[in-house]
């Protein structure tokens, strides 16, 4: 199953016990549910969130793992284009 979400809080990373940096990420979707993920900028997949980390951005395409709380950080975000956040032509 995949969401759409709006990113609600973005900490810096911080070091793991896996001595990797990661950020804590809140996310906020349209039902009210919440849903948390931890980024690392140390992962390959990081790049498909980088330029995607922003409070506010609407991310769709999100996987949302068995515990119904976290948001896998394997997915592959799509931002959704906002008033905001025009989509350049």
């Amino acid at each position: 199953m995949t969401i759409q979400t709006t990113i609600t809080k973005v900490d810096l990373p911080r070091i793991g016990t896996d001595q990797k940096r990661y950020h804590f990420v809140c996310f906020k979707h349209n039902d009210g549910r919440h849903f948390i993920s931890y980024i690392s900028p140390d992962m390959a997949n990081f790049h498909r969130w980088k330029d995607k980390l922003k409070v506010g951005a609407v991310l769709k395409n999100l996987m949302v793992l068995p515990d119904q709380k976290t948001i896998d950080a394997d997915s592959y975000p799509v931002r959704v284009p906002t008033l905001e956040q025009p989509t350049l032509l």
